[in-house]
């Protein structure tokens, strides 16, 4: 069993007294944690027209216990109150046992744009020929192949007019995949123009990740979630009834969701992922025929003694490839925190989202979300609070 996570009074501590209390006494990890694990000419090779790095602070969130196992969840953001509210969220979660969290498949899509003049008939001679066109993608990537990923299977997509959107699945493994997936469709198109006489536009991913559910549930104790003079029992029900709001009114519905966000994008970040597929794949899921949805849905147990707040979305993260492999200082962490496998950092950064939600909705049941949040900016602006 690792370390408790659970450490009262883990934010009076200083920053190095914080960094040997989750990593212990590793000289390696300072240096990077001073440098931020950036150099000029680093950042220079890695985006264009670089002036130098810009840092943003990198906090990791104590309390969480996940699938029955302390975690500390790594989390990089510029808003004050957000990782103090992820690890409030998870001291009350954890009162219920953590968080159950299940990762969802590892597959990304791209999506091939084939202009052709008959798309039924087209479509009929690309799927006689479906098996064989993706074992011939499959050596174009032996890594991904070697550790379980590559192509998958092609599946007709919307047809049009004179167009047949066609759909390749591919298993990314513990990648985010979307180099893969882009790399895959450009290498089909010209089988696809071959087989059928027709042109392709477009060959790119989508992502709206559909497959790669991440989900995450938590109850909560319905006496712990007394705040600002008002008692458990109200909160619960204010917190039930702004759950419903959110269900009824997409506006309400996006403030809702953006605390959700907010503690996944953090854990994005920190781990060197990418923010806006992310973001994109999150709405791309929330959205319906009315507008906004809720990512979350809420409940209260038969005995009315817990709250039950349960999370779906997709989240396209990976623990190899592009800046995640390439940052050193993201890559100790990840090593550290025993946070290799794309699974467990996305149901890491889930329960993280989770998290957020639940401290937002307690304290906007409660005093209010300003009492807290501009608390906490006003102390981070005076330097002698």
């Amino acid at each position: 069993m690792r370390p408790d996570t659970r450490r009262p009074g883990f934010h009076r501590l200083t920053p190095s007294e914080r960094r040997a209390t989750v990593f212990g006494e590793d000289p390696a990890l300072e240096a990077l944690f001073a440098s931020g694990g950036w150099d000029a000419d680093f950042a220079d090779r890695w985006v264009e027209d670089v002036l130098g790095p810009l840092a943003l602070p990198f906090s990791v969130a104590p309390n969480f216990v996940i699938n029955g196992e302390p975690r500390w969840v790594p989390m990089c953001t510029e808003e004050p109150s957000v990782v103090a509210a992820a690890a409030h969220g998870a001291r009350l979660a954890a009162a219920c046992g953590g968080f159950v969290c299940e990762a969802g498949e590892a597959v990304a899509t791209a999506q091939l744009q084939l202009v052709v003049s008959d798309p039924a008939a087209a479509w009929a001679s690309i799927e006689a020929r479906a098996d064989a066109l993706v074992a011939e993608l499959a050596p174009l990537d032996p890594a991904l192949f070697a550790h379980g990923g590559g192509p998958e299977r092609l599946e007709r997509g919307a047809v049009f007019a004179d167009e047949l959107i066609v759909h390749l699945h591919v298993r990314t493994a513990d990648a985010m995949g979307a180099n893969a997936a882009n790399t895959f469709a450009e290498a089909l198109a010209p089988r696809l123009e071959a087989l059928t006489g027709g042109a392709v536009i477009g060959r790119i991913l989508t992502n709206a990740y559909p497959r790669r559910l991440t989900r995450a549930a938590a109850e909560l104790p319905v006496e712990a979630l007394a705040h600002g003079g008002i008692s458990g029992e109200a909160v619960a029900e204010r917190m039930l009834r702004l759950a419903r709001w959110a269900e009824r009114d997409p506006l309400r519905a996006v403030t809702h969701d953006k605390g959700i966000l907010n503690g996944i994008l953090a854990v994005t970040l920190a781990t060197a992922n990418d923010t806006r597929a992310v973001a994109m794949a999150a709405a791309a899921h929330a959205c319906g025929p009315g507008g906004l949805r809720p990512l979350s849905a809420w409940s209260r147990s038969a005995d009315g003694a817990r709250l039950r707040c349960e999370l779906a979305l997709p989240l396209p993260l990976g623990t190899v490839g592009g800046l995640t492999v390439a940052h050193p200082l993201v890559r100790r962490v990840l090593e550290a925190l025993d946070l290799t496998s794309a699974a467990r950092l996305c149901e890491t950064a889930a329960a993280c989202g989770l998290a957020n939600h639940v401290a937002a909705l307690r304290a906007l049941a409660g005093e209010g979300i300003q009492a807290g949040h501009m608390a906490l900016h006003a102390r981070k602006q005076d330097p002698t609070s």
